[in-house]
């Protein structure tokens, strides 16, 4: 594939990004670093509530492999400016887990939620329940990026993902952060596309290990 081409995706996904920014009025970024989250964690986050509302952060970023689905539900709510959140890896519950109570609670945050775009990490096919709460929980995404674990089944992630786009209408760019990401990625994604996901003036490319696909809505 070109360098063109390379050029052509990196600055659909720039101009995505600055137009986003042109819109802020200000970038504030709240970022929960790699702490272990125990009884004292969730007290001092009911403490610190507060301020997080008059702070009004726009962005959240959460670096921590031990953050919880109660604690993420709960944070939440405290950041109704959050236009941004990404995750480094998914929230740690067994898939059990994901009740009615816990969808109902991300439903009841999506009525208060600005956020368009969304990045998760550390991803497998295995993880589908989990992309569908945060799905629930953010249905006014834009920009979805997964990074993929080495050995994802990523056309069947990618086609999970876009059956379900009456639940996130406004997607439509939908990017695969994939170990050892190859030109037979894209062109097996590309096929998954045109024959089983079918999708019209769509662009699918890759940079490095980055596999883009965007279309018009």
């Amino acid at each position: 594939m070109s360098n063109d081409t390379y050029a052509k995706q990196n600055s659909i996904e720039n101009n995505y990004i600055s137009n986003r920014e042109k819109t802020d009025h200000h970038i504030i970024q709240l970022t929960i670093g790699d702490n272990k989250f125990n009884e004292r964690s969730c007290q001092f986050i009911k403490k610190f509530k507060p301020a997080l509302e008059v702070i009004q952060f726009t962005h959240l970023n959460i670096e921590n492999d031990n953050m919880c689905l109660h604690i993420l539900s709960d944070i939440l709510p405290s950041l109704p400016n959050i236009e941004s959140l990404k995750l480094s890896c998914l929230p740690v519950f067994p898939l059990e887990s994901l009740s009615t109570e816990d969808t109902r609670n991300g439903l009841s945050i999506s009525a208060i939620d600005k956020i368009t775009k969304v990045k998760l990490g550390q991803v497998t096919e295995k993880d589908e329940q989990k992309i569908q709460f945060f799905i629930n929980l953010c249905p006014h995404i834009e920009y979805f990026e997964i990074g993929c674990m080495s050995g994802t089944n990523v056309p069947s992630l990618m086609k999970f993902i876009m059956e379900r786009r009456t639940r996130i209408p406004n997607l439509y760019y939908l990017c695969f952060i994939i170990p050892m990401a190859d030109e037979n990625m894209v062109r097996t994604l590309a096929k998954a596309i045109i024959f089983d996901i079918v999708i019209d003036n769509y662009t699918i490319q890759r940079s490095g290990n980055k596999i883009s696909v965007h279309w018009k809505l």
